[in-house]
């Protein structure tokens, strides 16, 4: 956990794929959902800083850097996002795997409804891929 706490407070989410490691839920998670590696896997070669179970599974969870600076790299950004959940719908579809896709941007400002959906970045052609605020 101190590691998590780290990774948040220095902004430093090259440590986060070793923070977010449960190595005593692990094989429990692997043998009841066995994809949640392969699509982690394909998160992280696709660009994520981290990807896990979230909670005892069967969701994941990855980890991107954020949205700064001007247009361009916040373009850049956008695409890293798409690329990134591609892969992982492509990893999940590869084990038969029917899935869908969350966007969320991260608020400091505590638990509140800002909207139920955004226009953060364009859905897919399937609308498997969705952004929220």
């Amino acid at each position: 956990v101190a590691l998590l706490i780290n990774v948040f407070s220095t902004q430093d989410f090259s440590k986060f794929q070793k923070a977010s490691e449960d190595s005593l839920a692990l094989p429990h998670i692997a043998g009841k959902f066995p994809y949640i590696k392969g699509v982690c896997q394909a998160a992280l070669a696709a660009g994520a800083s981290g990807a896990c179970a979230a909670g005892y599974g069967p969701s994941v969870l990855a980890l991107l850097p954020g949205r700064t600076g001007d247009a361009l790299a916040q373009s850049a950004s956008n695409q890293l996002e798409q690329d990134v959940a591609k892969a992982m719908l492509k990893a999940a579809e590869e084990k038969s795997i029917s899935g869908q896709i969350l966007i969320a941007k991260p608020c400091d400002v505590g638990a509140h409804v800002v909207a139920q959906k955004s226009a953060l970045g364009p859905a897919d052609e399937q609308s498997r891929i969705s952004y929220y605020q």
